[in-house]
Formats: C-alpha cells, structure tokens, sequence
C-alpha cells in the first residue's frame, strides 16, 4: 500500500473520530426551543451542527486532505504503471 493511501486513510479515520467527538460533546440533552419561542414545540438534544458549523469544519478541511492525498497516490501509481491515457 502506498504511503499517500495510508495517509489517506489516517485523515478519514481522524476526521470521523473528531466529527462524532465534537457531535458527542456539544449536543445538548435539555429542551431546546427553536429561536427561543416558548410557544414552539421543544426539541430534546438539538444537534450543534445547524448552530455551530465553525466547530465541525476541522472535520471536512481533514476530509479533503484525505482526498487529496487519496488522488495524489492514485496519480502516482497510473504515471508509474506506464499508463498512457485515452
């Protein structure tokens, strides 16, 4: 396996394991009232997602790294393989 696949597959595991930490530890387990109306109908354990996406975007930008290094990997192996192209 080459070592950008591994790296790859570091950043996708890592960016799991920091989205369900985050999701874990910022979803709340009281009543939420939506835009703070006490007429609404409360929701239990809002999701932190909607309200705080600056937090989760470490999960993504850890995303597309893996991609990244995922298609450089990829890229490498056809140029080394001999592969001419359409």
């Amino acid at each position: 396996m080459r070592w950008q696949y591994k790296v790859s597959l570091f950043l996708l595991v890592l960016s799991q394991v920091v989205f369900f930490g985050l999701a874990a530890y910022y979803t709340d387990d009281q009543l939420y009232y939506p835009d703070g109306n006490l007429e609404a109908t409360p929701t239990r354990g809002y999701s932190w997602i909607w309200y705080h996406p600056e937090q989760w975007l470490t999960s993504l930008v850890l995303v597309v790294a893996a991609v990244a290094f995922f298609v450089f990997g990829l890229g490498m192996e056809i140029r080394n393989s001999g592969w001419k192209g359409l």
